[in-house]
């Protein structure tokens, strides 16, 4: 009698461990997923950065040049 209340048992035992692994499989995927879109955000966010600072640099060259052709005149 023992060996078949066991058996059931084992094999809820192991249906609730597949169900966990599933369920972990699927978070890491998603956890995965929101990194990657992270990362990728902050590579735009760099981008961004980085463009802007080139069209101040560009336009701050532009006002002294316009200075100085002023001032030259």
């Amino acid at each position: 009698m023992k060996n078949k209340s066991v058996k059931p048992k084992e094999q809820l035992a192991q249906k609730k461990q597949a169900a966990i692994a599933n369920r972990q499989i699927a978070q890491n995927a998603r956890n995965q997923r929101a990194n990657q879109q992270r990362q990728r955000n902050f590579y735009y966010v760099i981008l961004a950065g980085v463009l802007s600072s080139l069209i101040l640099i560009g336009v701050a060259v532009l006002i002294v040049v316009n200075a100085k052709e002023r001032k030259s005149k």
